[in-house]
Order: structure tokens, then sequence, then C-alpha cells
């Protein structure tokens, strides 16, 4: 029997917390079972449904896992000249390397189609003894329940960990930089710290807009008043 598989990620976007890129094996007999569910988009579900719709896919698939990409993972790539899409690329492609699926869907990355298959498969043929057929598409979350399913396992761990991340700061919002109360948050605390914290991504234009707006502006202000 096939193993197929659907990749998906959830927290590419936000300033604060980490990148989860989620991966979930069905046989292929089960795939017209999954027709029948509510798995869509994990972004159109509601939290509360997402957890039900992650149960039912981790008991009932035939393999899973998640990678995960902190926010200093993420800040240390670029620095290194290492671009998002490529820290998620290889991130996809242990997914693969690890489930050894023979079908993968998968949303894809950036705009051309097939220099993602291409740069995918440069990670995953030198680690498998077989090569698995790999099909990209946009929107593909909304085009296959399987990778509906990737998403949603994606999107729940991220909302565990942004609700374990308010455990600890506070209220901090979705961590999205569309966010008020995330904008919010990380002004207050650059204003008391004079740095962003730890689970921001320094790299983002966001935490340099603010440092700018805030410490180095404030430094700025302090030598004027010395030389006056």
């Amino acid at each position: 029997m096939k193993k197929i598989m659907g990749i998906d990620e959830a927290g590419r976007g936000p300033v604060l917390g980490d990148l989860f890129i989620g991966g979930v094996v069905f046989e292929e007999n089960f795939l017209s079972k999954l027709e029948n569910t509510e798995i869509d988009d994990s972004k159109k579900i509601n939290p509360d449904k997402r957890e039900i719709l992650f149960d039912f896919i981790v008991n009932h698939c035939f393999s899973h896992a998640i990678e995960r990409i902190t926010s200093k993972t993420i800040d240390e790539s670029i620095r290194n000249n290492i671009t998002l899409n490529d820290l998620e690329l290889r991130s996809m492609a242990k997914l693969i390397i690890d489930l050894e699926p023979n079908v993968v869907y998968i949303d894809a990355l950036g705009r051309d189609l097939k220099k993602f298959k291409q740069n995918l498969l440069k990670w995953v043929i030198p680690r498998m003894d077989f090569v698995p057929s790999i099909i990209p598409s946009y929107k593909a979350d909304e085009k296959f329940k399987i990778v509906g399913a990737a998403s949603i396992l994606a999107k729940v761990h991220r909302d565990r960990s942004v609700k374990s991340l308010k455990s600890q700061y506070g209220e901090i919002g979705s961590g999205y930089p569309s966010d008020e109360i995330t904008i919010s948050f990380l002004k207050d605390y650059i204003k008391m710290h004079h740095k962003p914290p730890e689970i921001a991504r320094f790299s983002w234009q966001t935490c340099k807009t603010l440092m700018d707006e805030i410490v180095h502006q404030r430094k700025l202000d302090d030598y004027l008043k010395e030389e006056s």
C-alpha cells in the first residue's frame, strides 16, 4: 500500500515565536475517508475545532512528525545568508526523509513550482533509497485534505507554543506584526529592556524599526542633552 504524505507550515510570518512544519502520512486507502472530514486550511478552522481534528489526524494517520524552527535559528540563518525559504526547504526535506512516503503533496515556497521541486529533491535524493513523487502546489492546504491535515498539525503545535509563551511573558497577542497587542507588548518590552525578548525574530523589520524608534532614538536624545 502506498504511503501518501502532506506537508505544510504554520508561523512563517510572526515576529514572535517559532515556525512549525507539519508532515503527516496516511495509507492510500484512507484518503477517501479524509474527504468526508472537516479538515481544511487550518487558518479557516477555530482553535477548538483544530484540537479535535488534530486528535483525529494523529489517531488515524500512519505516521506524523513536526519540524520546529526557532526564532533564534531563523535569525542565525539570515545572518549567514540562508533565506527563510531555504531553511524551510531543508526541514521539509527532513520530514520526507524521516517518514519515507511514496507520494508527497506539499504547499510550495516561492513562485516557481518547478524550481521548488528541484531544490527539494536535491536534499531528498542523496538521503533516500528511492525517490518519492513530489507534487507541489500553491494553497495546497485548500486543495488537498492531506495537506490541510499537515497544516492543522503545524498550527496546533504553534497554538500550544504561543500559549506557553503567554504563561511566561504575559499577553503577547498572536505574535504577528499586524496584531496591535503584539506590537504593544514588543514596545513595552523594548522600553524596559532596551532589546527585544528572546522569543522575537530580531531580523524581522518589525524589531529593527521598534529598536530604531525606541532605543536608538533615546540614545541620540540623551547624547544631544549632554551636548547642550
